[in-house]
């Protein structure tokens, strides 16, 4: 029996994001080898596409109190897809990992060393 991810997103974000991340990260959640992709391994499956990498936003405010999104080339994302989700993600101590559905929603986790806290 086969469960579409997006069907899981709509109960549980964060047994989706976890299923995603097992998509996509050539993890081992159990057993002596433990790891947790975007955490402990970086390492994507073999039938994951890469993408070109692309900047991070530097998020900050006008004195208006605007947001302004800018480029900053310091920090990248690392880009892949599989099959029509495509996941960004970037280290920087805490780890961000999102997925990107077709429909153009999201699912995040802002602290990918944590299973949970997921959002859409």
């Amino acid at each position: 029996m086969t469960i579409k991810v997006e069907t899981i997103l709509q109960e549980n974000h964060d047994l989706a994001g976890e299923i995603l991340r097992d998509r996509f990260f050539a993890q081992n959640r159990v057993g002596p080898n433990f790891s947790l992709g975007c955490y402990s391994i970086f390492k994507l499956r073999d039938d994951v596409e890469i993408l070109p990498a692309v900047p991070v936003p530097e998020l900050s405010f006008d004195a208006n109190n605007e947001l302004i999104l800018q480029d900053d080339a310091s920090q990248l994302f690392t880009c892949a897809k599989k099959d029509d989700i495509k996941m960004f993600y970037y280290w920087d101590g805490d780890g961000f990992l999102s997925f990107l559905f077709p429909d153009g929603h999201y699912l995040i986790n802002s602290d990918c060393k944590k299973t949970y806290n997921w959002r859409l």
